[in-house]
């Protein structure tokens, strides 16, 4: 897959050659999560670039548009896109793995700025869709809004389609099992600590990445090490206990993990640790390593003593333990 960053690689005369000799398919939105209505723009998009010539793209921007819709200030602006980053599904990096995965043979990424955000909808669609990527077809959802002000949508779309000679597909919303899914609905969703109901939007188990860092062994010391994971760039769930897998030089090991402060050690400081069951191999201190989400098991919460924290942490593993039993 190749992935156009800048302006000198888009425009590139071998480049350019390509998408003009090529039945151009291109789906444009943040995918971040590539959750299940995702998924859904990309079958039709594939379905319908199923031929020799048919290249499929898939534009994005960067930073989210949100940044500078919501302010003009560029102190605000940095706040914001501290927030967006770390309210993300998917990082990036990720979202570049699971386009080249689907199978797209192109990922562009426009660089949003408070110019591109003066784009009219007729502008976007001509600098871009037409001018740029050469565009044959054009797979969006059935709430894509663009242009400055977010002034173009669907039936914009369609007429300008008509007039520059490119067909459009809308997606109409996803539902699984009655509820519609989206980016923000699974957002929340996390908030709630409903992890299994964010798994089955997904489509996958939801996942963070971070390095491990030192803490205080108080697990070590309860006779359940744990490792502490330091992640800015991921939404995290609710705090609780939760059945987990930890991902770590290509294999998976069984975890219990707790998002929260400890209450039964006073006051702290929120973390997020995993006791990995099982696993007898080096400290993994600096590592980088993956936590998966299976269920919430239960809140956190404190106890009187010690004794009473350990056999919790006991039951925890064993309720992991039967959830990946069958």
């Amino acid at each position: 897959m190749r992935v156009i960053l800048t302006h000198a690689q888009l425009y590139a005369e071998e480049f350019q050659a390509l998408l003009r000799s090529s039945y151009v398919g291109v789906t444009v939105g943040n995918f971040d999560g590539f959750h299940l209505g995702h998924l859904a723009l990309v079958r039709d998009l594939f379905s319908k670039t199923n031929f020799p010539s048919g290249l499929r793209l898939l534009l994005t921007f960067n930073p989210h548009p949100r940044v500078f819709l919501s302010t003009e200030n560029q102190q605000r602006i940095q706040t914001r896109l501290q927030q967006l980053s770390e309210l993300s599904l998917t990082t990036f990096r990720e979202r570049v793995i699971e386009a080249e995965k689907l199978g797209f043979d192109v990922f562009i990424v426009a660089h949003f700025s408070k110019r591109f955000a003066q784009l009219t909808s007729g502008e976007f669609v001509k600098k871009y869709i037409v001018d740029s990527l050469h565009s044959r077809l054009v797979v969006v959802g059935h709430d894509f809004h663009f242009g400055k002000g977010r002034e173009g949508n669907v039936d914009s779309l369609r007429s300008l389609g008509k007039l520059h000679g490119f067909e459009t597909s809308i997606i109409p919303p996803c539902l699984h099992e009655g509820v519609r899914v989206s980016t923000s609905m699974i957002k929340q969703l996390l908030v709630q600590g409903e992890i299994a109901l964010v798994n089955k939007f997904l489509g996958r188990e939801y996942s963070i990445y971070g390095r491990v860092v030192s803490g205080i062994d108080r697990g070590k010391q309860l006779g359940f090490p744990t490792v502490n994971i330091q992640s800015y760039k991921y939404m995290i769930p609710a705090e609780g206990i939760y059945a987990a897998k930890v991902e770590y030089a290509g294999r998976r090991y069984l975890a219990a993990c707790n998002i929260g402060k400890r209450p039964t050690f006073g006051k702290g400081s929120l973390v997020t640790e995993a006791h990995i069951i099982d696993y007898d191999g080096p400290a993994l201190y600096g590592e980088r390593i993956g936590l998966a989400f299976q269920e919430r098991l239960r809140d956190e919460q404190r106890f009187s003593n010690e004794e009473e924290l350990k056999a919790a942490i006991s039951n925890d593993i064993e309720q992991v333990r039967s959830i990946n039993s069958h």
